[in-house]
């Protein structure tokens, strides 16, 4: 695991990973060049699957974006510099930021941020817009707050992935179409309480789920496809001259 350290909102974020399928190549810490400054930190892994050279190399962000109702330019601002982080990784990145998001609408302007056409460009895998918050029609999607007896209930989508458009190709790490769920919610819950009041996942786990945090697991499958084909032929010494006397290199292809 790799984690950020103690951040001004008394968090870290980091990842958690499976060492025997991929190697965690760097971190980064996105600059904090906004003001007011990112609410907690934003950390950038670029991982890569075990036995790979880099070309199937992907990178994850985790994000928790400022919560509360009056916070949505303060968002909006995260999310710019987020993107802007994306966008300078260049043409062709495999690329998801997950987390918390605390985004409430389709309508604000740091969901509109991530979205916009352009370079860094993301894309929500399920595209379901909309006003998540207390609203019935997306219980399906909501993520919070499970809490066994805990205030709200589920009644908010505030977690979730966006990855750039090369996640959705063929190459690299691609995104299993309809894989993309939220831990223990199938939408069979009753609206504004708790998930164990559904039938999401067997009652015990449902109950796990609801006693270890107030968010459930966002949760996609992904598979690493192929590389595109290529021939790289490496001359043995780059001065080499060719001429009809018949001079002799050897390559390696």
């Amino acid at each position: 695991w790799a984690a950020s350290g103690i951040d001004s909102g008394g968090d870290h974020t980091g990842f958690v990973y499976d060492t025997a399928a991929f190697e965690l190549v760097s971190t980064f810490t996105v600059p904090d060049s906004i003001s007011p400054s990112f609410a907690h930190d934003i950390l950038r892994g670029q991982f890569r699957p075990t036995g790979t050279g880099g070309d199937t190399d992907f990178y994850i962000y985790t994000t928790h974006l400022k919560a509360g109702g009056g916070d949505t330019a303060r968002r909006a601002n995260e999310a710019a510099a987020i993107r802007a982080d994306v966008d300078s990784l260049g043409q062709g990145a495999d690329v998801w930021v997950m987390g918390d998001f605390n985004i409430q609408t389709s309508d604000e302007p740091a969901y509109r941020n991530f979205l916009a056409s352009g370079a860094g460009q993301l894309f929500d895998p399920i595209d379901t817009p909309g006003e998540w918050n207390n609203n019935p029609v997306f219980k399906s999607v909501h993520t919070q707050n499970p809490q066994v007896g805990g205030p709200g209930g589920m009644d908010d989508r505030l977690d979730f992935q966006l990855a750039t458009a090369e996640v959705f190709d063929d190459e690299g790490l691609r995104l299993i179409e309809g894989s993309y769920r939220v831990t223990g919610n199938d939408g069979s819950h009753t609206f504004n309480s708790d998930i164990t009041t559904g039938n999401g996942a067997p009652a015990n786990v449902l109950t796990a789920l609801a006693r270890a945090s107030d968010h459930l697991p966002v949760v996609a499958d992904y598979r690493i496809g192929d590389p595109v084909p290529g021939i790289s032929i490496v001359a043995s010494d780059a001065a080499t001259t060719v001429s009809e006397s018949g001079l002799n290199d050897t390559y390696t292809v």
